[in-house]
């Protein structure tokens, strides 16, 4: 991970991420708050921090659909753990009722095991895609990329049966040397 985060939160749309960097053997402290809307795969990873939750708090179960998790905090290193894996983690979130009432929720530590560690770096890889600015417009772009990538327009498969031009192919490019369309472009018609 090129980031040490230690407090993610998220209310109201806007994701206040506290980290640190490492810039020259030097910790830099970021904070980072922002109202753009995470990718999908943000949102899967959120799901899995609320399911985490639930197996947790099995008194939360009756209610699933009213809880939601609202922020995390990470504790690093520790017995057993080396000093930049996630050892502990809190997690913060609410409850509402029907009549739309609020209560909020604070766990203490909860110990990481090997099982969880999965999921907690899939939150992580999560947050530092958002860090770097892999955020769901972004995608659009990504997308958009994609499809071009997979359109192919090129004339190599016409021209000759493998994609790189030789002198056999010679033969069928020459006639379009002198084609209207290419004198038109050099200005000679």
């Amino acid at each position: 991970m090129r980031y040490t985060i230690t407090k993610f939160k998220m209310e109201g749309g806007k994701f206040d991420i506290t980290y640190t960097k490492k810039v020259a053997e030097m910790d830099e402290q970021h904070s980072l708050k922002s109202y753009e809307k995470p990718r999908p795969e943000f949102k899967e990873a959120h799901v899995t921090m609320k399911a985490l939750l639930l197996s947790k708090f099995g008194a939360f179960k009756f209610a699933q659909n009213m809880v939601a998790v609202s922020g995390i905090e990470f504790r690093y290193g520790g017995k057993d753990f080396f000093p930049d894996e996630v050892s502990g983690i809190k997690v913060k979130g609410y409850l509402r009722n029907k009549e739309s009432e609020v209560c909020v929720f604070s766990t203490k530590w909860l110990d990481v095991n090997k099982d969880l560690a999965e999921d907690i770096n899939l939150v992580l890889g999560e947050i530092e895609a958002y860090i770097e600015g892999k955020r769901a417009q972004a995608n659009l772009f990504d997308e958009e990329q994609q499809a071009n990538v997979n359109t192919d327009t090129s004339d190599a498969g016409i021209i000759g049966e493998d994609d790189d031009l030789d002198m056999d192919d010679a033969d069928d490019i020459a006639p379009y040397e002198n084609s209207p369309f290419n004198r038109a472009a050099r200005g000679l018609n």
